[in-house]
């Protein structure tokens, strides 16, 4: 596997920019401060209004609760995990197990019990992780890890999937991704041994280019790509050192400029994401007492952690400075961003409102943080529970006991053709060992893909 209360709705929470940069080969960062960006434009006013309609109950696994979800140009979207996907028709308003058959999670003629296991898709391999993505013909991309880093395409909308080709060409190891152009080009990231590493398709998925290194092998989020260019960013931490790779030639060439250093670990997975207008933002979470020590007898850090953003005016050359997104005295972890139109992003994170360690969390929600303004100097983040119930009880962590491991390393947030933001992620309040796959999808609020 990759290694990996209050209503805030409607909370407004000001967050401050400005920036730093590296080398790709040398160490060392150097403050400055970033290009402005949104002097074009009109500033927008803060989002109002947002609402996330009910939760849906996808499925139950018993292992790889690390949810990844698309959307496809005709809006049908798309939730994997490592052992199973669903499809969601109408928008994501009907759903289909393509593991099990099931429709809606109603029992029919050969399908098992609403919320029993569900499985992999038919012909789909390599489960030891998985990643999906959508392209603008429609196809479904599917990428996962067992020999190597299998990839394999649907054209009937996940019924049936072509042979398993290993785009590492067996160097892949571990945390595998995939996205792409509008105009076709997919895009393969993964880690081994030794380093970072990505492929491209230019035919589809046909043939795939040999693997070109990112940078040295550490914890790593998806590759972002820029729609208004052919600039490429990929965010990795190690050892509390956050970097972001950029790629200015599409990725046949890359370097790495340190984003920020905090003496405390980074929280896996630090990811990037680009706006329409080419504005890279970049989410982590890093642990603001760095090691909790006494109640457990030694020191465990990540239990404290909060997420930031930093963004960068110049596709990854500079960075802002590094601000709190979640609201203060809560306990944050798990972020994933997505960009719509320019200035215009939506993050997502698991929350303690106690800001209680980790190990000694009593529930956990999911939050969502949305902005019209991300590319302006001091934008504005509305808060919001995506979901009114916890997906959590209990201590949780990525470490080993007391703490459980149920909701692993991360879940995904996306926007929606229709402009709102939709979210997979888990909960284990079903008995144990099961885990429980939702989606929610926004039903109040902006417009955040144009």
């Amino acid at each position: 596997m990759r290694f990996s209360a209050l209503l805030v709705a409607g909370l407004l929470l000001a967050v401050l920019v400005s920036g730093c940069s590296q080398s790709s080969t040398t160490q060392g960062t150097s403050m400055s401060s970033g290009p402005v960006a949104g002097q074009e434009r009109v500033r927008p006013d803060p989002a109002t209004g947002i609402a996330f309609g009910p939760k849906v109950q996808l499925g139950n696994v018993l292992t790889g609760a690390e949810p990844g979800i698309a959307a496809g140009p005709d809006g049908t979207v798309y939730v994997t995990t490592p052992l199973a996907m669903w499809r969601g028709d109408k928008n994501g308003t009907v759903w289909t197990d393509l593991g099990l058959g099931c429709v809606g999670g109603a029992p029919v003629p050969g399908c098992p019990a609403p919320l029993q296991e569900s499985g992999a898709p038919n012909g789909v391999t390599g489960g030891g992780d998985a990643d999906v993505y959508v392209s603008p013909d429609g196809r479904v991309h599917w990428l996962g890890l067992g020999t190597g880093i299998p990839y394999q395409s649907s054209d009937d909308r996940g019924v049936s999937w072509s042979q398993p080709y290993d785009v590492s060409k067996g160097t892949g190891a571990d945390r595998e991704w995939i996205t792409g152009r509008a105009d076709g080009t997919l895009i393969a990231s993964w880690r081994d041994a030794t380093m970072i590493r990505t492929a491209r398709s230019t035919d589809g998925g046909l043939t795939w280019s040999d693997p070109v290194d990112i940078a040295p092998d550490t914890r790593q989020g998806g590759i972002a790509v820029d729609p208004s260019s052919n600039a490429l960013a990929l965010a990795h931490d190690l050892g509390g050192v956050v970097s972001v790779a950029h790629s200015f030639d599409n990725g046949t060439t890359w370097t790495s400029v340190v984003a920020t250093t905090n003496p405390a670990q980074g929280q896996v997975f630090p990811v990037t994401a680009f706006d329409a207008a080419g504005t890279l933002y970049l989410a982590y979470a890093t642990d603001r007492d760095k090691t909790v020590p006494g109640a457990l007898g030694y020191e465990r850090p990540l239990e404290t952690p909060t997420v930031f953003l930093q963004v960068s005016h110049d596709k990854g050359l500079t960075w802002t400075e590094p601000k709190q997104i979640n609201a203060p005295g809560t306990t944050a972890w798990f972020p994933w961003i997505a960009g719509g139109g320019a200035g215009k992003v939506v993050l997502v994170w698991y929350q303690n409102d106690k800001g209680l360690p980790r190990y000694a969390t009593d529930e956990v929600y999911v939050m969502s943080g949305i902005s019209l303004d991300a590319d302006f100097p001091d934008p504005h983040f509305a808060l919001t529970r995506v979901s009114g119930q916890p997906v959590h009880r209990g201590s949780e962590c990525r470490e080993t006991p007391p703490c459980t491991r149920s909701l692993l390393d991360f879940f995904e947030v996306a926007i929606h053709p229709d402009g709102s933001a939709i979210v997979a992620f888990a909960e284990d309040l079903w008995p144990v060992p099961r885990i429980t796959i939702d989606f929610a999808k926004m039903s109040a609020g902006p417009n955040l893909a144009t």
